[in-house]
């Protein structure tokens, strides 16, 4: 007879079809016998030779079916119906159906039992510690890699990263047994990649959704630009005026200091704008008739990056 396939997942339904029709009204079904693994004892028998189809006995083997298993006459195909399964129920099934009148039938079904893998780790790279949300911050340039693991799974998972819901790597490899690894490297990072959601998935099956973990990238740039807000128009010496250097582009926000001819001028006060983007210094500046010449300088530098600052003069 046909040899039928079924797969299901651990703790799934498995359904193993039994064809039970016969063309003749006058016959019938009286019993079904099925049997595991070419083993000689049924699993399961459906008798109705001394009763009659609706009062026909049932018997499941504890051992193997544990009360899970049950024959499903009514469905199209009948069926045996397993519920609850377990890896260990995995094996070729075969049911043989005796008649009345009709020659005996048998029907085999091979049952593939699929366990999910763990939930994607991933890893800094060299198998450096697990990271859990946020990766970084790395400075714009930087080359990134990551690890990520997957443990178990039968048959074995196929490791993916994606980012920002599209696959940028799908070759995973086995380092050992258990465990799927895929390797991501970035290898220039770009001010683009700041806040990209990077997601490891892991799949063994058609049937059920990838497990998936994911992280963002965290990352510091260094300032775009420097500028002093102002007309660059005569001043007065004695008079008050307020003054406005802005920076564009640094992450953190720029640290921003005034010179006078390379004298420090501390009278100042720092404001980053709501997106962290621009980042501006007023200074209130009371110049003396000393002061024609020289240059007022603005200096905007990364407080985390090390790099030559950005000045603007007036």
């Amino acid at each position: 007879g046909p040899v039928f396939v079924a797969h299901t997942e651990v703790g799934g339904r498995a359904q193993m079809p039994c064809d039970v029709l016969t063309a003749d009204a006058n016959d019938r079904v009286v019993l079904v016998l099925w049997y595991k693994d070419g083993v000689g004892a049924p699993i399961y028998s459906y008798d109705s030779r001394k009763h009659s189809l609706t009062n026909a006995r049932n018997w499941a083997d504890e051992k193997t079916l544990a009360g899970r298993g049950h024959f499903d006459l009514q469905s199209s195909p009948a069926s045996l119906i397993l519920d609850n399964v377990r890896a260990t129920d995995e094996g070729l099934y075969r049911c043989r159906v005796d008649f009345k009148k009709s020659p005996t039938r048998n029907a085999r079904t091979n049952l593939t039992v699929i366990i999910p893998p763990h939930v994607p780790t991933i890893l800094a790279e060299h198998g450096g510690p697990q990271v859990w949300t946020v990766v970084g911050p790395y400075n714009e340039g930087d080359s990134m890699s990551l690890i990520c693991e997957v443990r178990g799974g039968k048959p074995p998972p196929h490791v993916t990263w994606w980012m920002n819901g599209q696959m940028i790597d799908d070759s995973s490899d086995s380092p050992r047994p258990e465990t799927v690894t895929n390797t991501l490297t970035l290898e220039r990072l770009t001010r683009g990649h700041l806040h990209a959601v990077l997601g490891c998935r892991a799949s063994n099956s058609n049937h059920t959704a990838p497990l998936h973990t994911s992280i963002t990238i965290e990352m510091n740039f260094q300032p775009l630009s420097v500028k002093i807000l102002a007309s660059r128009e005569a001043i007065s010496a004695g008079k008050e005026y307020e003054l406005v250097c802005q920076s564009v582009g640094a992450r953190p926000p720029a640290s921003i200091t005034w010179w006078l001819d390379g004298a420090h001028l501390t009278n100042a006060t720092i404001s980053t704008a709501s997106n962290g983007n621009v980042t501006l210094s007023k200074l209130h500046l009371v110049p003396s008739d000393t002061d024609r010449g020289k240059f007022l300088k603005c200096l905007a530098e990364s407080p985390v990056i090390n790099h030559q600052p950005l000045h603007d003069h007036w």
